[in-house]
């Protein structure tokens, strides 16, 4: 299992690293650059022009590592689901940002239902289909828990807060992706000791966006 998330960190590194260096130019030479709110200190508008949309690159490197392993390891079918899903938003966000010139890009309400969407979806895969259905297991405890109907809030709580608590990181170079690379590797190490057979996105993840950083360290390119 060691060997899988060394092999997949490496890859989507290399990977995401080699995209963003092609895909960088491409987006300066389109003008793609981000839009800063008006409010906020005056300094942050010097970061106004600063390519955006890079988002998928490392997305891109994390979607065919795990494509790569899905055979051997379904249990990452619903993460990259949800991978794929948030990044979509993600997107749509900036493409509203930089193509319609809109700085705020998705409103609060739009951004709220997609999300509230893709992780019903998730949500009912995880009951049906992963064998699991509504128990969670409660660690250090060393014990399970049928938590029925309370299943459903309790994936929207951890879900959306997490998505959410993400986009309230981001802001300044480097805060986001350092941040979310720690919270990827504890994942990693969970997986690791519970043998739940995420490893290969879960370092997918980790390896992406340390290639990402090196593009995202101040001063951002």
């Amino acid at each position: 299992m060691t060997l899988y998330y060394v092999i997949s960190a490496v890859l989507t590194l290399v990977l995401t690293a080699l995209n963003l260096r092609h895909l960088i130019p491409v987006l300066k030479s389109k003008k793609m650059g981000q839009k800063i709110l008006d409010i906020g200190p005056r300094w942050h508008k010097s970061k106004e022009g600063t390519p955006t949309m890079g988002g998928i690159a490392f997305l891109f490197s994390v979607m065919l590592t795990s494509l790569f392993f899905m055979k051997s390891y379904p249990q990452i079918i619903p993460i990259l689901f949800m991978t794929v899903g948030f990044g979509f938003v993600g997107f749509l966000d900036d493409y509203i940002k930089v193509v319609r010139k809109h700085s705020e890009g998705l409103n609060p309400k739009q951004k709220m239902a997609a999300q509230f969407v893709i992780t019903a979806i998730f949500c009912f895969y995880m009951m049906k289909y992963s064998g699991g259905g509504t128990v969670i297991h409660i660690p250090f405890l060393h014990t399970d828990w049928d938590m029925g109907w309370l299943y459903i809030p309790m994936v929207f709580l951890v879900v959306l807060g997490t998505d959410n608590g993400v986009n309230f990181t981001d802001g300044l170079d480097g805060l986001c992706t350092s941040v979310t690379i720690i919270v990827a590797t504890f994942f990693t190490v969970v997986a690791m000791t519970t043998v739940s057979e995420i490893v290969p996105i879960t370092g997918a993840v980790v390896g992406a966006l340390l290639g990402f950083l090196l593009f995202n360290v101040y001063p951002a390119q």
